[in-house]
């Protein structure tokens, strides 16, 4: 799913959010991780309601 409804530029800041979690794990930061992971758990769901909307079918038929 990635790949089909996101830019590189996304995909670019989507490596970084996950640098940044690694990087707070690796120096056993607890705070800094998860302070990491919401923040890309966050921007992963406004990524994903944008992917959403721009997918979505405009002329949608009334449902009766």
């Amino acid at each position: 799913m990635y790949p089909l409804h996101f830019r590189d530029d996304q995909a670019v800041g989507t490596c970084r959010e996950h640098e940044r979690i690694l990087d707070a794990l690796t120096e056993k930061d607890p705070d800094t991780a998860e302070s990491a992971v919401r923040s890309h758990i966050q921007r992963s769901r406004e990524r994903l309601i944008v992917a959403s909307d721009a997918s979505a079918p405009t002329d949608r038929p009334s449902q009766r």
